[in-house]
């Protein structure tokens, strides 16, 4: 547990911030998120797959993820790595 905060503004602010000049999706069943470390020296620069359960994939530099945390324990997001 860390220090607890506050968005001043609400949280729509932050989501509004982080979707500049991004894309999102809302509503989305994910199964998998398989995060690819590279070589500095590669220029790939999609690192993470999101699987979607309609078997639709995305590939992204950064993935912000929200999840229940009764989700989260549950596993039934499969994290590749693991998350520690």
């Amino acid at each position: 547990p860390g220090p607890h905060c506050s968005v001043l503004k609400g949280l729509s602010c932050l989501i509004q911030s982080l979707s500049k000049d991004s894309s999102y999706r809302l509503n989305s069943i994910v199964k998998r998120i398989i995060y690819k470390e590279i070589e500095e020296n590669q220029k790939n620069n999609n690192l993470i797959c999101v699987e979607l359960e309609n078997e639709e994939k995305l590939y992204c530099k950064k993935c912000v993820v929200t999840l229940p945390l009764g989700v989260l324990k549950s596993n039934q997001v499969e994290f590749i790595p693991q998350l520690p």
